[in-house]
């Protein structure tokens, strides 16, 4: 029983006896008093009992409203995430224990949500830096999360929870998510995806993350595989043009040279023809040998030698190189250089441009044309080779690949004037390696113009 109710039924006693007190006080006979007593002590006590109950019953709910109010205050400050441990309640308030019970868990509870915020966003920044496009689909087929390459795979900005196919149009991934949900099985599939009017090969991964008995995940991860195939098809163009740019010259000089050796050497007008045809095949194939070793040279990206180089000798000592070629085809070339015009650069390198350049102009030239090389020197930064020549020309859709190894322009053409298919691709990768650039303007049957654009060195 609580205190408040010991002292109602004491004052309740208290006058009882006080009522007891008067009477008694009254001068009245015994037999009456006695008679009084007998009749009203029931009601008395009767009286007494109803106020108590009455009373009692007051305090409960007073006491009731009290604690309503006391919850409904705690529970304010809870959807206000107000730390109830900060001494929002007072000691002597009897729910004081469970508010500081309430804080301890509102406390730890906002500490594992904050871990778990900052590892989320380690986790999605992780996501951003590989290279592979991720997208995670729930058992509901609610997209929930994807990175930034994997919205770009399938060109859209934000997952919003809606249905995975509200965001994937392509029925090759469409079947293969399937297929995981109904196997459970993890799937791997490469699939042509449109991007941009751009078809790219991608190698796409689903994979099944089993939550509970009824819920699951299924990840997705792509990674684009057009590049590495274009190279693997172009090393395998490498080595069957290698392989044929080997091939042909190996054959004429073991042909002609059996055929010498079964007699035809006695015939010396025979003997000599197949001679030079096995001289010249043997020059093809040291020229071949010579690119190849250029090329890996260059690629193994060395430190430049830098040097003074006089340009106008330079070319014209590669020029003498070809001095047979030029006057076979009846060629005027013009030199457009100050003989005294000399400038930093890696020699080597720069050989390599010129030689093959010069070289193309040659080849692809008409009878009696013309070959113009000149130098542009007017800029503060850099400085630009020019060579053109009067030859067949190069076709728009065949200048984005006459740097391509063992790539030819006109293959008909080629038989006639020779070369490894190397020349133009030396160039390149020497322009590269001298952090330069190259140009090239062309009409069929009119003429081509190379623009090789390189930047001033200073002296080491």
């Amino acid at each position: 029983m609580s205190k408040i109710r010991l002292v109602l039924l004491n004052i309740v006693l208290v006058l009882i006896s006080m009522l007891g007190a008067v009477l008694i006080m009254v001068d009245f006979k015994k037999s009456v008093l006695s008679e009084f007593l007998e009749r009203e002590s029931w009601i008395q006590i009767i009286i007494a009992v109803v106020v108590l109950v009455v009373l009692d019953t007051g305090i409960d709910l007073w006491n009731s409203r009290k604690q309503r109010k006391e919850i409904e205050r705690l529970n304010k400050k809870i959807i206000e995430d107000i730390k109830l441990t900060d001494n929002v309640i007072d000691k002597k308030n009897p729910y004081y224990e469970l508010s500081q019970s309430i804080g301890y868990v509102q406390d730890k509870q906002n500490k594992l949500s904050k871990k778990y915020d900052k590892r989320k966003r380690e986790y999605l920044s992780l996501l951003e830096y590989i290279d592979i496009g991720i997208l995670v689909i729930d058992y509901k087929d609610r997209l929930t999360m994807s990175n930034e390459l994997g919205k770009d795979f399938f060109d859209f900005d934000n997952e919003k929870n809606q249905d995975y196919q509200n965001y994937i149009y392509n029925l090759d991934v469409r079947k293969l998510i399937e297929q995981v949900k109904l196997t459970k099985e993890d799937k791997k599939k490469q699939i042509v995806l449109k991007i941009d009017t751009v078809q790219k090969i991608v190698e796409t991964s689903a994979i099944y993350i089993p939550i509970d008995s009824k819920r699951y995940l299924i990840m997705l991860m792509l990674r684009d595989l057009t590049a590495q195939k274009e190279m693997e098809k172009k090393q395998l163009d490498f080595v069957g043009n290698l392989s044929h740019e080997i091939k042909t010259p190996i054959t004429a000089i073991t042909g002609f040279s059996e055929t010498l050796l079964d007699g035809a050497l006695d015939d010396k007008e025979v003997s000599k023809q197949f001679i030079e045809i096995i001289h010249d095949e043997s020059t093809k194939l040291s020229n071949l040998v010579d690119d190849m070793i250029t090329i890996s040279r260059l690629n193994e990206h060395g430190s430049l030698n830098i040097e003074l180089v006089n340009i106008f000798k330079l070319v014209k000592d590669t020029l003498q190189l070809f001095s047979h070629e030029i006057e076979k085809k009846g060629l005027n070339v013009r030199i457009e250089i100050d003989e005294e015009l000399s400038l930093y650069c890696d020699k080597l390198k720069l050989k390599h441009i010129i030689t093959n350049l010069i070289q193309n102009a040659i080849r692809y030239n008409l009878e009696n044309g013309e070959i113009k090389i000149k130098v542009q020197n007017d800029k503060k930064n850099e400085w630009v080779f020019v060579i053109s020549d009067t030859g067949i020309g190069i076709s728009d859709k065949d200048k984005e690949r006459i740097f391509e190894r063992f790539y030819r322009v006109d293959k008909s053409h080629s038989k006639t004037v020779g070369g490894t298919g190397l020349g133009l691709a030396v160039v390149k990768e020497s322009v590269d390696a001298l952090s330069g650039r190259i140009k090239v303007k062309s009409q069929i049957n009119k003429g081509t113009t190379f623009y090789v654009i390189l930047p001033r060195f200073k002296a080491r």
